[in-house]
C-alpha cells in the first residue's frame, strides 16, 4: 500500500517529473521573453547581459549617483575625495581619528568604503548633495525622495544596530536606489 504522503502527491499533482516539468518551464520562460510584436524572443546569456549593459551605461549618463554605486570606475573615488574635502573644510577641527577613517575609506581598494563614506555623508550633511551635483547630473526629485526615505531609514537602521556591517548598509541604499 502507497503511503499517505505519495498518494496524496499523485492525487493532486504537485510533483512533476522529467521532460513534462522542463517542457512546462520552457513554455513560461517563452511566454515572458516576447517582443513587442509579439513573436518568441531567442535571448542567450550573453544578449541578456549586453541588453542590461546598454541600460545601465544609458542610465548611468542621467544620475551620477547611479553612474557611481553601479558602474566600476573611478568616479566613486573622484566622489569619495570631494566629500573628504568638503568634510575637512566644514569642520577643520575634526578629530584626528576621524580623519584618519575618512582617508582610510576614501584610499580603500574597496569600492564598498567608498560608497559608505558617499551614502553616510548624502545621508547627514546637506551640501554633500551639491558635491555629487558638481560631477554630473543628479536628478532632483528622485533624489530627495530617495534622500527622505529609503536613505534616511537605511541610515537610522545603520545607527540604531539594527544593520550590523557597512557592506549590508551599502548594499541595501544600493538595491533602494535602483528600484526608486
Amino acid at each position: 500500500m502507497a503511503s499517505p504522503r505519495k498518494k496524496r502527491r499523485k492525487d493532486t499533482g504537485e510533483k512533476k517529473v522529467g521532460k513534462e516539468k522542463k517542457t512546462e518551464l520552457k513554455t513560461e520562460l517563452k511566454t515572458e521573453l516576447k517582443t513587442d510584436n509579439g513573436t518568441e524572443a531567442d535571448y542567450n546569456i550573453k544578449e541578456v547581459y549586453d541588453i542590461v549593459s546598454q541600460a545601465t551605461m544609458e542610465r548611468s549618463d542621467t544620475d551620477v549617483l547611479y553612474h557611481i554605486l553601479f558602474v566600476n570606475d573611478d568616479l566613486s573615488v573622484n566622489a569619495c575625495d570631494k566629500i573628504r574635502k568638503y568634510l575637512e573644510n566644514k569642520y577643520p577641527s575634526m578629530s584626528a581619528r576621524l580623519r584618519a577613517m575618512i582617508n582610510f575609506a576614501c584610499t580603500s581598494e574597496h569600492r564598498v568604503a567608498h560608497h559608505a563614506l558617499i551614502l553616510f555623508a548624502l545621508s547627514s550633511e546637506e551640501g554633500a548633495a551639491d558635491v555629487l551635483s558638481s560631477l554630473g547630473t543628479l536628478p532632483t526629485e528622485k533624489f530627495v525622495h530617495f534622500r527622505e526615505h529609503a536613505l534616511a531609514t537605511e541610515t537610522l537602521n545603520l545607527l540604531q544596530g539594527k544593520t550590523t556591517s557597512m557592506r549590508a548598509y551599502v548594499e541595501d541604499v544600493r538595491s533602494a536606489y535602483f528600484t526608486e
